[in-house]
């Protein structure tokens, strides 16, 4: 009774393990296109939209607050499409235009994503025609980590 109690766990164990699919991660590329950009205490409230290209397709709307500190700027912004959001930290400098991007929470469909890589920012005259501001990220995202 008690062998065959044991071959149960390690069955159950086996099958639950094997079942279990762990996302391998999707290749993206983010881009914020913010159009409108309202100076704050510390920095700046940037509203926009965005689009996600590469292993995932996702377009909303995007709301960043950007709070400065000397060269540098440490960013929070959400992103907002039909199917959920996400929420991302972005630490950049203002020296060389770069940065970091991490995902750090969502809701909807993206409530467990997670990612991050590089990003590079730029500002007119090199951005499109009505944005004030551009953030251009690539990297790895992950929708169930």
């Amino acid at each position: 009774m008690q062998l065959k109690l044991v071959l149960l766990l390690v069955g159950a164990t086996f099958i639950g393990l094997t079942g279990c699919k762990k996302d391998e991660g999707h290749s993206v590329a983010i881009t914020g296109y913010y159009t409108s950009s309202i100076p704050t205490k510390d920095g700046f409230h940037n509203t926009g939209y965005f689009t996600v290209t590469g292993g995932l397709k996702i377009s909303g709307n995007t709301v960043m607050e950007v709070h400065v500190s000397g060269d540098s700027a440490n960013c929070t912004a959400s992103f907002t499409a039909p199917e959920g959001s996400f929420n991302m930290n972005m630490h950049c400098s203002l020296m060389n235009m770069t940065g970091h991007w991490n995902i750090t929470s969502g809701t909807g469909r993206y409530g467990e994503m997670r990612g991050e890589g590089p990003l590079t920012m730029a500002f007119p005259p090199d951005t499109p025609s009505g944005v004030a501001a551009l953030e251009a990220m690539t990297g790895i995202v992950w929708l169930h980590p």
